[in-house]
């Protein structure tokens, strides 16, 4: 998988934002582990009753606490698989977008569990296994077609498993708010269980509070895929000015055509003025014009382009027949 390039310096938040995340999770999974050995995982919770009595501790400790495994080999597995996923997210969206996802998965997680204690006194206990499910739903829109070995013999394609995983997660949600209201039989929440579904009002809402942030990536997804949307934004930069940093990929490819060679940066003009070191292929926008916009190469174009957030993944991929012919990328 191809790495992700910045197009400019990390401001403001971005500050912040833990390089290798996944690792540092990862190696808190570990500690989570050996302290349970000792019979310490029920001072790491996330329990909102015991937070409010004083233990804060338990705001961060329960990040702690590693997925459900049954044995340390598969808990081996399991860490190595969201390692891998976490990281190629990283490479995909960059380290600040990545941090953002996982963190902001934390903070609604918190902010649901203290509030519903709150407001109706039901004392829900969170873990991270929706917030790495939510990992995996992303991986699995970024990357439908990669393929695992299922049981370590069947190769399987990481949408298939998604769609399985958000069937499992929709049953859980439904069942889970129907089991609030009505008595569902026994034998059927019996067999919903060796299914994976848990008939219970807090499993549903462990589900929904825990892929919080994966909706709200779906929802943004959506928007910037909309070509109305790209032109809209496109529209307001020019607005603001920007006119006359953006430099048009028709003008390179006219240049190209002449036999100047390969597309090379040019120097933009305009109110930040200066050299650039990032453009983007498709609207022209660079680290110039747009100090806070952030530019990754796409994997999927043959050459080397280089896109803005906004077109990474609204623009049709080069091939090596495009390159022959003088073509570039062009939007969707």
């Amino acid at each position: 998988m191809t790495s992700s390039g910045w197009g400019h310096k990390k401001r403001g938040i971005g500050r912040f934002a833990i390089s290798g995340l996944m690792r540092w999770i990862v190696a808190g999974y570990a500690i989570g582990y050996f302290l349970s050995i000792f019979g310490l995982e029920s001072w790491l919770t996330l329990n909102p009753a015991l937070i409010c009595r004083g233990q804060i501790w338990r705001i961060v400790t329960f990040l702690l606490i590693p997925p459900a495994s049954g044995n340390l080999i598969f808990l081996i597995f399991i860490l190595y698989f969201y390692l891998m996923i976490g990281n190629a997210l990283e490479n995909f969206w960059g380290t600040v977008k990545f941090n953002e996802y996982y963190f902001g998965g934390v903070l609604i997680q918190i902010a649901a569990a203290l509030l519903i204690y709150l407001l109706t006194g039901n004392n829900l206990i969170l873990s991270t296994s929706y917030i790495n499910m939510s990992l995996f739903l992303a991986f699995a829109v970024e990357a439908p077609d990669t393929q695992i070995l299922l049981f370590f013999i069947l190769p399987v394609k990481m949408v298939w498993l998604a769609w399985i995983d958000g069937l499992i997660i929709a049953l859980t949600v439904i069942f889970g708010i129907l089991s609030a209201f009505l008595p569902l039989p026994a034998g059927l929440i019996s067999g919903l269980a060796m299914a994976g579904v848990a008939a219970a009002p807090g499993a549903a809402a462990a589900a929904i509070i825990g892929l919080a942030n994966f909706f709200i990536y779906l929802a943004v997804q959506y928007k910037r895929k909309r070509p109305n949307s790209v032109q809209k934004q496109f529209r307001a930069q020019m607005k603001r000015g920007a006119k006359a940093d953006v430099i048009s990929f028709n003008t390179e490819k006219k240049k190209r055509e002449r036999g100047s060679g390969a597309f090379t940066p040019l120097q933009p003009s305009g109110k930040n003025g200066g050299p650039y070191r990032h453009r983007c292929a498709i609207c022209g926008r660079t680290d110039v014009s747009d100090p806070d916009l952030e530019f990754r190469f796409c994997s999927k174009c043959a050459g080397n382009f280089e896109f803005c957030e906004d077109h990474i993944r609204a623009h049709r991929h080069v091939t090596e027949e495009d390159l022959k012919a003088g073509k570039g990328p062009e939007p969707l």
